[in-house]
């Protein structure tokens, strides 16, 4: 299993908007002074199958499906939210670095308190 062989951003460009200037993220972006993360190990199987059921018991009742407010502090939440929303960064489960998510690229200001993202333009909903 060669990495090359399985590009982090393949077509990068493909879903830019063209109305977007570059150095803000659009068509012919380069990421000069934005950090992104492609050198890491493959995490699973590039070859393993996609899609299937996911199947688990619920050890207790949930008191509602909300993620804010009353009683929506449960395992069970915890669990639909990493499974429905998927995150701008990730983090290497084993380097422990940031890896990109839905972002492929970010900027953080000198006083940490400025965060820019640049998602992939090429990211879909899927129905």
């Amino acid at each position: 299993m060669n990495k090359d062989d399985y590009p982090v951003f393949p077509d990068a460009d493909a879903g830019a908007d063209p109305s977007v200037p570059a150095e803000q993220g659009g068509k012919g972006f380069k990421g000069e002074g934005w950090e992104t993360n492609t050198n890491f190990d493959f995490i699973g199987d590039p070859h393993a199958l996609k899609g299937g059921v996911l199947r688990d018991h619920v050890p207790d009742f949930p008191g509602t499906l909300r993620m804010e407010g009353p009683e929506w502090n449960t395992q069970l939440n915890y669990m639909i939210v990493t499974m429905v929303y998927e995150g701008l960064l990730s983090i290497h489960p084993t380097t422990l670095e940031y890896i990109p998510a839905l972002a492929t690229h970010w900027q953080i200001s000198p006083d940490k308190l400025t965060f820019r993202f640049r998602i992939n333009p090429n990211a879909r909903i899927v129905p």
